[in-house]
């Protein structure tokens, strides 16, 4: 009976080395608006590290982070892991606050209580931090920016400072990582002030809830405690969104301060002629307003004298300062291509973009003046009207109406019509080549775009995809104004296809990655030609061979 005691005597004080666990404060006692660091430390024989549930700090802390950590360590002879939370958290109220035991694995840390105090007068007066936040304009439509600046004031030195600014689920936010610094005296007391700002764009009408700015920094201490883990937060804010003006429900809705068009000409050939290609570069430039939201092909029409063709909009949005203030400048610039198709004149129509002015509440408009273009037949006409004669014979005409000079330089005569055949034959086969190696070009672009097309799906670049099938439908269908997926999708008619095409397009302009694959939009497109010729009657190819089969 001894014997069995002692061993479970002595496996009880194994088992309790083998699992010793502590829990702390870093200190035990702070002022309100101090950090509070609780540390969890757990020995264990195996290594693992296992996940805290830190919910029942809910009720009376903020919990700021937790930070995990495992390491090794030796004693007598033996490893041991040790499992280690360190958990910051800033108390709701004051006074004694039990932090209650938090659960991992099978285990529970130990209770501790907590004293916190109000900071007497003279160190809140000598030991001053706190935060301001300004916001313009206050109520701002949908999409107008809005500068939002938050300023940190402390009239001592701070170390290991974080400042983390406004946030809102419901806007897009800019920001440019530019602070100022700099003092000045409040209420005859002086401060250095660290100031930054964020520009936000909201994302639709009514009230907008954006979070306080918050700072986490240590400063030094007069009072018993060595240095104050503090904790800062600036007001949380509401800001009120209008709703647009009458009038953009189906127009494109642009509130900026300043808005411009350019339209940049290529040189056109000496004689430009049906079925060659003009190009022009359109570029917009907006302040106070995002890339992402100017409006792309801007100048596809549609036109019986012409076809236009859009690249891919390239945007950029850039935070500038302007005149001390923080700005957004969103700029387009979209490559066109137009390919006359009947000899004469054409115009190309005005184009005119109405914006909202946010500064004087009043709709304006950019506009691109029109400009004629000449377009010449692709081949010459001949013109007979000279060759008509007036009744009755002329004068030096023989008797059989034929003309005198005929009969005298008949010779010459046919050794000009031959000629005169040898040169319509030649430019007869050299337009019939132009048409050939036409047909050849066209057939090697399509295959080398449909390479393209099958290396961005293999390698899920969905950016490449997208342009890669624009290009290929562009190709395939150089009768229509293909500029988007959609068109392609219209024209392929597979329902299945266009799921494929609107998750191609939502990994596109995602605003992170969701892991799009392309082998999937590849099965459907690239089909070989078993495949093909085994389709139902009427079901079309979705991705035809680039050589055209003849029946």
């Amino acid at each position: 009976m001894r014997h069995y005691q002692f061993i479970c005597a002595t496996l009880g004080l194994l088992l309790s080395l083998a699992h010793a666990q502590t829990t702390s404060l870093r200190q035990n006692r702070i002022f309100e608006g101090d950090i509070a660091e609780l540390t969890i430390e757990h020995d264990v024989d195996l290594l693992s590290l296992y996940a805290i549930d830190t919910t029942e700090l809910d009720a009376d802390f903020i919990v700021l982070d937790v930070q995990p950590r495992v390491s090794q360590h030796f004693t007598e002879n033996k490893a041991f892991h040790r499992m280690q939370w360190k958990i910051q958290m800033v108390p709701r109220r004051g006074g004694s606050i039990r932090v209650p035991p938090l659960a991992f694995s099978s285990h529970h840390s130990d209770a501790i209580l907590l004293r916190v105090d109000r900071a007497p007068a003279s160190i809140r007066t000598r030991e001053n931090v706190f935060i301001e936040v300004e916001v313009s304009p206050e109520n701002p439509y949908p999409g107008q920016q809005t500068r939002v600046t938050t300023r940190l004031f402390h009239n001592l030195p701070l170390r290991d400072g974080s400042l983390a600014e406004p946030e809102s689920e419901r806007a897009t936010i800019f920001r440019s990582g530019r602070d100022s610094r700099y003092s000045l005296l409040r209420a005859g007391e002086s401060f250095d002030v660290l100031e930054r700002s964020i520009l936000l764009t909201p994302d639709s009408s009514g009230q907008l809830p954006v979070t306080g700015a918050t700072f986490r920094g240590v400063i030094p201490s007069g009072a018993d405690l060595a240095e104050r883990y503090i904790y800062r937060q600036g007001e949380n804010l509401q800001l009120a969104v209008r709703e647009k003006p009458p009038g953009f429900d189906n127009r494109p809705w642009l509130p900026a301060r300043q808005l411009e068009l350019a339209l940049q000409w290529d040189e056109p050939p000496d004689n430009l002629q049906t079925g060659d290609s003009l190009g022009v570069t359109l570029s917009m430039e907006a302040a106070g307003l995002p890339a992402e939201a100017l409006p792309a092909d801007l100048l596809v029409t549609d036109s019986s004298q012409y076809k236009i063709y859009a690249d891919e909009a390239v945007r950029n949005t850039r935070v500038v300062n302007h005149f001390d203030e923080e700005q957004l400048v969103g700029r387009l610039q979209q490559r066109f291509v137009i390919i006359p198709q009947r000899p004469g004149e054409f115009v190309m129509p005005a184009t005119t973009l109405a914006w909202w002015d946010v500064d004087q509440a009043v709709e304006r408009a950019a506009s691109i003046e029109s400009r004629v273009v000449q377009v010449a037949a692709s081949g010459a006409l001949l013109d007979d009207s000279n060759l008509t004669s007036d009744a009755g014979p002329r004068a030096g005409t023989s008797t059989r109406g034929l003309p005198l000079f005929a009969y005298r330089h008949w010779p010459w005569l046919i050794a000009l019509t031959i000629v005169l055949l040898l040169v319509v034959v030649f430019f007869g086969a050299t337009r019939q080549r132009a048409r050939i190696g036409a047909k050849i070009t066209l057939t090697g672009n399509r295959r080398r775009c449909r390479q393209r097309l099958r290396r961005a799906c293999h390698a899920n670049d969905a950016s490449e995809t997208r342009r890669a099938l624009i290009e290929w439908g562009r190709l395939h269908w150089n009768d229509a104004h293909i500029s988007g997926l959609h068109h392609i999708e219209s024209r392929l008619g597979s329902p299945e296809l266009a799921g494929e095409l609107a998750r191609l397009d939502a990994a596109i302009f995602a605003e992170r990655d969701e892991g799009w694959r392309g082998e999937h939009l590849w099965e459907l497109l690239g089909k070989d030609r078993s495949a093909r010729s085994a389709k139902a009657p009427g079901e079309p190819d979705l991705l035809p061979e680039p050589y055209p089969q003849r029946a």
